[in-house]
């Protein structure tokens, strides 16, 4: 097996300077770099798949996941990035998408600013549900949020502090909340503990988790799970729905290349297949807060329906693929 390597780089949209203008409290709005490789496996067949990293969030750092995937290959991230890439290569080689015959999901609009026209704009078109980052201005957040809940009455919310509030800071906020009726989780409030969770779950908070799944497993707790939101970029997705139970199970991007999206698009609908209702909106558009390139153009924007390219094999992209430098690692 040959592995190969090129830098990407992703640019958020800007907005005015009023607004949150970070990708989340614990991600700046800086340019947004990652990897994509190219993995000739046995029998000469090629595949493709991205490597993307947030050590803010706990990840190894960019440059250590390039070392492991030179070496022993043990981090998640790894691990995933080469089931991908070995996936696309048979799907390429057999001449038939990834996509080809499987339903995805829907998906919530993204949301990393407070911007009321990015809520009127999802309404017109058509989404159902919001996800809004937010912890970095809380009583910001909180004024804007009790606003929107009356201007759209009928929009969903789910919301995702990364776990940058204390569990007392985000019981305050939670009260704060006028509609509460109309959010639907919130995913990783703080960090987990099975003794603010519980905290938590008595003041009837609608709990999601995300970046803390590890430790709900290592330390389980009784409280109800509103619902387990799944990265397919980064984590074996179907053994961690099998050992978490959930209202519901939500599969998102890694917020990151628009090749990861399309693996995260397969993997959501091969999940919708194989637990079919269990499966909620999910967040695969997370294209519409980078500035559009040469991969993302292919997407819609229009809808909460996820759109691949016709005619294209394995996870596309075929001609943007093969014009990038390549680096043998």
């Amino acid at each position: 097996m040959k592995v190969f390597w090129s830098d990407y780089e992703l640019t958020p949209k800007s907005f005015n300077s009023s607004s949150n203008s970070c990708l989340t409290s614990k991600i700046s709005a800086e340019n947004i770099r990652g990897g994509l490789i190219r993995v000739k496996f046995e029998k000469e067949i090629t595949g493709y798949a991205s490597v993307h990293s947030w050590p803010s969030l706990g990840d190894p750092s960019l440059k250590q996941l390039k070392t492991d995937l030179m070496g022993l290959r043990k981090e998640p991230i790894v691990q995933q990035a080469l089931v991908c890439a070995q996936e696309d290569a048979k799907a390429r080689e057999k001449k038939v998408s990834l996509l080809h015959g499987l339903e995805v999901p829907k998906s919530h609009f993204l949301m990393t600013s407070l911007e009321a026209d990015l809520v009127s704009y999802a309404q017109k078109n058509k989404f159902q549900t919001i996800k809004l980052k937010i912890g970095k201005e809380k009583n910001k957040e909180l004024h804007w949020l009790n606003d929107c809940f009356k201007e759209w009455p009928n929009l969903n919310w789910r919301l995702d502090p990364n776990a940058s509030f204390s569990c007392s800071e985000f019981v305050d906020f939670w009260h704060g909340i006028k509609a509460k009726e109309n959010i639907e989780f919130v995913e990783d409030p703080c960090s987990y503990t099975p003794d603010d969770w519980k905290k938590l779950d008595r003041h009837k908070i609608p709990l999601a988790l995300d970046i803390e799944v590890l430790n709900f497993l290592a330390n389980p707790s009784d409280i109800q799970l509103k619902a387990l939101v799944l990265k397919p970029e980064a984590q074996d997705i179907f053994d961690l729905s099998r050992r978490t139970q959930a209202e519901s199970y939500v599969v998102t991007s890694y917020m990151a290349h628009p090749l990861g999206q399309v693996w995260s698009a397969v993997q959501a609908a091969r999940l919708k297949k194989d637990i079919n209702s269990l499966v909620a909106e999910c967040g695969l558009l997370s294209h519409q807060v980078y500035e559009e390139n040469q991969f993302s153009q292919h997407f819609s924007n229009s809808d909460s329906f996820f759109v691949m390219m016709k005619n294209s094999f394995g996870l596309g992209f075929t001609q943007e693929l093969e014009s990038l430098k390549w680096e043998e690692l």
